[in-house]
């Protein structure tokens, strides 16, 4: 597990591990509630933006510091 949290040169990485958390807490959050409602309550487009930020920044940063796939660098 503490292999998910390290970026290639063997650092913490701060940014894996937000999104980590961000996925737990609304997740959590949103597990309690339906729990305490005591039935099915959907995800609500806030929970989902706040999970697709997340994610969507990490895959923005791994974009912008590593580059595109396969691009030729000399």
């Amino acid at each position: 597990m503490k292999d998910f949290f390290t970026d290639d040169e063997r650092r913490l990485s701060c940014m894996r591990l937000l999104c980590f958390l961000v996925v737990l807490a609304v997740l959590g959050v949103w597990l309690w509630g339906n729990a305490v409602a005591g039935q099915y309550v959907p995800l609500g487009y806030a929970e989902a933006g706040l999970i697709g930020a997340a994610c969507g920044g990490k895959a923005a940063q791994g974009y912008f510091e590593y580059g595109r796939p396969g691009r030729f660098e000399p």
